[in-house]
C-alpha cells in the first residue's frame, strides 16, 4: 500500500481508527450517508431542471456549450439555497461544460453577488468562467474559447 495516496491513507489509517475509537459501524453509516446523498443529489438535479427554463435564459441552442446564460436573480433568490447552487452550477455547466474547481467558498461568493455586489461588478470562477451582476439578473459567461 503506497501511503503517498490520501484514499490509501483513510481506508487504511483514518477508518480503523474511527471505528475503533468511535464508531464501530462506521462504514455502514458512511454507506448509509453516500447512498442518502445520491438521493438528495439526484432529487436536486430534477428540480433545477424544472426551475430551468423559468429562471435562466440561455442564447443558442440547449445543447450547445458557450454563450450566454442569463440568470433572474429575483427567481433566483426565491429558492431554497440548494436549489440556487444547482442552477448556478447548470449555467456554468452551460457555457463551460462541467464546473470545474467549483468549491463551496466560490458559491458564497455567488451569494454575496446576488444580494450586496453593485450592478457592474464582475467574478471570476475557475475554469474561466465569469458572472456578471446586472440589475435583476446574473450574467455567466466563457473567458476563453471551449
Amino acid at each position: 500500500m503506497d501511503r503517498r495516496f490520501v484514499r490509501n491513507r483513510i481506508r487504511h489509517e483514518l477508518l480503523p481508527l474511527l471505528e475503533r475509537d468511535y464508531n464501530p459501524n462506521i462504514k455502514q453509516a458512511l454507506t448509509q450517508l453516500a447512498q442518502t446523498s445520491r438521493w438528495d443529489y439526484a432529487y436536486l438535479q430534477e428540480a433545477a431542471g424544472r426551475h430551468w427554463k423559468r429562471t435562466v435564459k440561455a442564447n443558442g441552442l440547449e445543447r450547445q456549450l458557450g454563450g450566454e446564460v442569463a440568470i433572474s436573480i429575483p427567481s433566483l433568490l426565491r429558492q431554497p439555497k440548494a436549489l440556487q447552487r444547482q442552477l448556478v452550477r447548470r449555467a456554468i455547466q452551460h457555457v463551460r461544460g462541467d464546473v470545474g474547481q467549483w468549491e463551496f467558498r466560490h458559491w458564497r461568493e455567488v451569494e454575496r453577488l446576488c444580494v450586496e455586489r453593485p450592478v457592474g461588478t464582475l467574478l471570476d470562477l475557475p475554469g474561466d468562467v465569469q458572472l456578471r451582476r446586472e440589475r435583476d439578473r446574473l450574467v455567466c459567461r466563457a473567458l476563453a474559447p471551449i
